[in-house]
């Protein structure tokens, strides 16, 4: 039984690392705002795109949150394939924060142009989206996850198996 737990607990130390997807893909200073836009790039494109976009004053750092933030995107080397989408002020994500889903209908390389309209007036940025390169140690990591309980399981299944295949003792004769 202890095995088992400990064969649990070692197969969801990878999943503890990786479960806030959210990646940085700009911090930059645009006009009189300070940007930052997190994706989950970890995502396959084509496919949606999740923008969390935060808008704050680059002076004072006060958010800005009566801003117009829109994001149009289109395919690196191909203009003619683009998306685009307005951001909504999410308020349960925190003071600033913008939201916006891009729906990329193509694989490769996306460059994605931020525009925001603000009380401090307008400012443009950009940043690009790509699916993350998968090397070989995270898909050998996340087949180990996925691989490790069942194995456990298994192994206890058989000790167990094995231990009610042996006959039962005999009394030694007098």
């Amino acid at each position: 039984m202890r095995a088992l737990a400990l064969g649990l607990l070692l197969s969801l130390a990878p999943l503890t690392a990786t479960a806030h997807g959210d990646i940085v893909q700009l911090d930059t200073r645009a006009g009189p705002y300070e940007v930052q836009a997190f994706g989950n790039a970890s995502s396959e494109i084509p496919g949606a795109v999740d923008l969390s976009i935060v808008v704050e004053d680059a002076v004072s750092g006060r958010p800005i949150d009566d801003a117009r933030v829109e994001v149009a995107a289109h395919q690196a080397g191909s203009p003619a394939l683009a998306s685009h989408a307005q951001a909504r002020l999410a308020h349960e994500s925190g003071p600033a924060h913008y939201l916006a889903t891009l729906h990329l209908p193509a694989s490769g390389t996306w460059l994605a142009d931020l525009h925001i309209e603000g009380p401090l007036g307008p400012a443009e940025a950009s940043l690009s989206l790509a699916p993350p390169a998968v090397s070989i140690y995270s898909r050998l990591t996340n087949g180990l996850t996925w691989a490790a309980p069942i194995l456990a399981a298994a192994w206890i299944a058989f000790r167990w198996l094995a231990a009610r295949r042996r006959p039962a003792a005999q009394p030694a004769p007098a």
